[in-house]
């Protein structure tokens, strides 16, 4: 027991008399970003919504020379007319169609000549649109040199009715 030291009470014990400076600490971070990744190539999407639907151009050119209305070759290519419409506004399939309109016009043209050498009506007819012939009506709406037109009333034949006055009432 004699090994052991004495304990001293604490308050006897000056913590003042001797200091001991305690270092400083500092705290010195440092934050080490790596470089920059570059952006991953994007995957290209699946498109959502229907598959667009595909025309066939061959069609478009035919149905313009028979002079279809864009709602019935809508309807023949079976997708709806506001669909032929906004694809109709793409350049391959309206130089198509205005193709086929012109084709038409050249096939229509060329059966009608054929049908005026057999029919006077449509010679007349054809006369009339490429021709600038036309029927002429001459209608007279004046007297000579522009005055009124002279027009007598024979009252002749009209006998005269009393129907009464009004002072008999």
């Amino acid at each position: 027991m004699a090994d052991k030291k004495p304990k001293t009470p604490a308050l006897l014990v000056d913590h003042d008399a001797n200091p001991k400076p305690k270092p400083e600490k500092v705290r010195v971070s440092f934050k080490v970003t790596p470089a920059p990744k570059p952006k991953p190539k994007r995957k290209r999407r699946k498109k959502m919504g229907r598959p667009r639907i595909t025309i066939k151009k061959d069609m478009v050119e035919l149905l313009s020379g028979l002079h279809c209305t864009i709602e019935e070759a809508a309807g023949y290519l079976g997708v709806s007319e506001k669909t032929f419409r906004r694809r109709l506004k793409e350049p391959a399939i309206r130089e198509l169609w205005d193709a086929g309109l012109m084709k038409g016009n050249v096939s229509l043209r060329r059966l009608q000549f054929e049908l005026a050498k057999k029919s006077a009506a449509m010679a007349i007819f054809l006369g009339k649109q490429y021709l600038g012939q036309r029927d002429e009506i001459h209608q007279k709406h004046s007297g000579e040199d522009g005055g009124p037109i002279p027009f007598t009333i024979d009252l002749s034949g009209v006998r005269n009715i009393d129907y009464g006055s009004e002072e008999d009432e």
